[in-house]
């Protein structure tokens, strides 16, 4: 996991590497040896992962000084998949490399995005996906937009209470426009119809709820901030109990470091190692059960 930096150590980031994580030793050696512009580089001492950023700029403070920059935010996507290519190019799994809007930056000199690569097996939990990142990049140009707009003009009127109104809900336009289409999510699912063929479903035996793994990773437990299975009332649950990947086209089972343990078909699987899922796989997590199946 992240370590947030102290005053003095501003200059690096720093990823703890948990006692059930593996580090890809050969990431670190690709990337010190053919760097990546567009990626930091690393380095490792004890348990830490040391990524030095001195010379990088945080992206939420670069967006909010370029506000006013047309185009942007494509900018920045395109500027991401360029990135996910040279990875990949490198033999990098594109797991390790971490797209999460508050540990991403600019290099000022180039004008590019710079992402972080940390080369362990469970470090794509740190990830956002795509839609969320480029979420949090409209909501800070919104935000400054409007902080920008409304600094000097009617400071002294105050009776108006402009603030809690907050009219740059871009979740809400994209609920709102999703409702007016009929569908339920991005993925173009109707809302009162089945579930396209070939999707991979959780489905809860105590209650009949299917959850589909369209996202990744899908993390399950308590936690229904960081959960996209959640069980909010099973106090015998982790936080994060579990989580389910998908590599490769094919979907993998692991257990967190939990307390209580995960069943995998009536027999508990080792924290910190993968088992791959097959179609009708019971997962058993805090007296809950999972079944693991595909739509056809």
């Amino acid at each position: 996991m992240f370590l947030n930096n102290s005053e003095e150590n501003s200059n690096m980031l720093f990823y703890l590497v948990e006692s059930f994580e593996n580090v890809d030793m050969f990431t670190i050696e690709m990337l010190n040896a053919n760097p990546i512009p567009e990626v930091i580089r690393i380095g490792i001492k004890d348990d830490k992962l040391l990524l030095p950023i001195s010379k990088l700029v945080p992206l939420e403070e670069y967006l909010k000084e370029n506000a006013d920059t047309e185009g942007l935010e494509e900018k920045l996507r395109d500027q991401y998949e360029q990135t996910v290519e040279k990875v990949e190019n490198y033999m990098i799994p594109k797991e390790e490399l971490i797209l999460n809007f508050f540990y991403s930056f600019v290099d000022p000199d180039e004008d590019s995005l710079v992402l972080p690569v940390v080369p362990t097996d469970f470090a794509f939990l740190e990830s956002h996906s795509v839609f969320e990142f480029l979420s949090c990049v409209h909501c800070t140009i919104e935000n400054e937009k409007k902080d920008v707009l409304s600094e000097k003009p009617k400071k002294k009127e105050k009776v108006k209470k402009v603030k809690p109104k907050k009219e740059n809900k871009f979740f809400e336009k994209i609920v709102s426009a999703l409702e007016s289409s009929g569908k339920d999510d991005l993925f173009d699912f109707p809302v009162d119809g089945a579930l396209p063929e070939g999707v991979h479903v959780i489905v809860v035996r105590s209650t009949g709820a299917e959850y589909p793994l369209m996202f990744g990773p899908d993390l399950v437990g308590r936690d229904e901030n960081k959960c996209s299975i959640a069980f909010p009332g099973n106090g015998a649950m982790e936080a994060e109990h579990c989580s389910i990947t998908l590599a490769r086209g094919k979907y993998y089972l692991a257990d967190l470091n939990s307390g209580s343990g995960t069943l995998l078909n009536g027999v508990k699987i080792e924290p910190g190692k993968t088992y791959e899922l097959s179609s009708a796989d019971l997962i058993t997590v805090a007296g809950e059960e999972l079944v693991f199946s595909k739509r056809i």
